[in-house]
């Protein structure tokens, strides 16, 4: 009998293993029961009954709480560094699952706001059509989405990639415009060499240039360029509406203003030059943690949108 009850208890715990993990991350992810709590749907006190009974199920202190602090144990770190790996296999079980009944898999995606009602929205339609039984969560961020700590299964991440863990598929360098709208340029003087953008008012994204330095290169020639003007803004989509109302030059990312460029709302400056707001050229990549890369959602998601932008993707295709 003694056998049996043993063999029952461990199964008891395997199966409350999955949401002891989920109640930890939460507590980790957050930094407090209260937190925690809300994110999960659960009052705060019921969770923290389920942490005292996790506890002593486990027998260790997975937490350590002062009145104002809560920070994980040695044991608290394994459970969560390991957890987090545990439940990302949970999830490609469930994808296969899933996949096999037909009923929908949600994948959550990250993407920077602007790029996503651009790029990512469009051609969500067309993707469904091709893989009905996948629901999209897309969540519109300017912050760095951690997609190994938060509940997110792919992002779209324009910038470095130093996250060496982490799996990505480029879909391209990203590249700047000088630009400003035929009106404001139809009453100021030419700009022919950066140094005339001194006689401009600039747009600056305050950002991504909180200095107002632009970098130019043509050639062997580099002039970094201190620029200012009526309006600065930390979104590039603001940035966009004022250059083409006719506020002043702006410099912007070429995916953001391709339609604007085309229908001559915007003309391109200074085409010899090279011209950033960084000294390297961002990534625009697909990122993924290594445990998804045998995802069928994640896999066809990013198949789909490689194909979707082209190569090169189609906001760098040549005016016509």
């Amino acid at each position: 009998m003694r056998k049996h009850s043993t063999a029952a208890e461990a199964y008891r715990q395997k199966s409350e293993l999955l949401a002891c993990i989920e109640l930890v991350l939460a507590i980790h992810k957050h930094g407090s029961i209260t937190d925690a709590a809300a994110a999960l749907g659960l009052s705060q006190s019921a969770l923290s009954r389920q942490l005292v009974a996790l506890e002593a199920t486990l027998e260790v202190s997975l937490f350590k709480r002062t009145t104002r602090t809560i920070a994980p144990s040695d044991v608290g770190r394994i459970l969560i560094e390991s957890g987090q790996d545990v439940l990302r296999a949970a999830d490609i079980l469930m994808d296969q699952i899933r996949s096999a009944s037909g009923a929908p898999r949600l994948l959550r995606v990250a993407t920077p706001p602007y790029f996503g009602r651009k790029h990512i929205l469009p051609h969500l339609q067309e993707f469904r059509r091709k893989n009905p039984s996948i629901d999209i969560r897309l969540i519109l961020s300017d912050e760095r989405v951690d997609v190994i700590r938060e509940d997110v299964d792919l992002a779209i991440r324009i910038g470095h990639l130093p996250d060496q863990w982490l799996v990505a598929a480029r879909i391209a360098k990203q590249r700047r415009v000088l630009c400003a709208s035929p009106a404001y340029l139809a009453t100021k003087s030419a700009i022919r060499h950066p140094e005339d953008l001194s006689n401009h008012q600039c747009l600056v994204h305050t950002r991504l240039a909180p200095t107002g330095i632009w970098h130019c290169w043509s050639g062997k020639s580099y002039v970094a360029k201190k620029v200012s003007g009526p309006l600065a803004s930390n979104y590039s989509d603001v940035l966009v509406d004022a250059a083409v109302r006719g506020m002043g030059v702006a410099l912007i990312a070429n995916w953001t203003v391709n339609e604007f460029l085309a229908g001559r709302q915007l003309v391109p400056l200074l085409p010899n030059w090279r011209i950033d707001s960084d000294l390297e050229p961002r990534d625009i990549s697909f990122v993924w943690a290594p445990q998804l890369s045998q995802s069928r959602q994640v896999r066809s998601f990013v198949s789909h949108f490689r194909n979707a932008f082209g190569k090169p993707p189609y906001w760098e295709l040549p005016l016509s």
